[in-house]
């Protein structure tokens, strides 16, 4: 925040996960309060979906998602909370997953592309898993 009383962001892309830990570790070095949320994804794997690290992730995220809500932000909310969904599906907790994502649906806009499509995937995973799928093909 810099005294400005804004919330700060910073998008960094990069398909390297060396390189975004390592500018994770140096943001947090410079600035330990800093708010910092990272996604890497392919086909829904993030951050180095190994053992624990899917925790940690839903931990931050859960926590960035409590300081935007008190926030009042609008912008950044929609997206992290289908990030969370994401997360917490990959965890194998599908009704939890499923909250989430119509959480997600009802913040976000029609026409808000990444949200959308982040928050779609969970419902039709669940919906799949379900053995829904006429349900589940509009969404995927």
């Amino acid at each position: 925040m810099a005294g400005t009383g804004r919330l700060q962001q910073t998008v960094i892309f990069t398909r390297f996960y060396d390189t975004l830990t390592d500018i994770v570790d140096r943001l947090r070095r410079a600035d330990p309060g800093m708010l910092i949320g990272t996604y890497s994804g392919h086909g829904g794997q993030y951050v180095e979906p190994r053992a624990g690290r899917l925790v940690t992730a839903e931990r931050e995220l859960r926590q960035a998602e409590e300081t935007l809500t008190s926030l009042g932000e609008r912008y950044l909310l929609p997206p992290l909370a289908a990030v969370l969904a994401q997360v917490v599906y990959a965890q194998g907790r599908a009704d939890e997953a499923e909250q989430i994502a119509r959480r997600a649906e009802e913040l976000s806009d029609p026409d808000d592309v990444e949200p959308q499509a982040l928050w779609r995937s969970v419902r039709a995973k669940v919906l799949a898993g379900r053995d829904l799928a006429e349900e589940a093909e509009p969404l995927a």
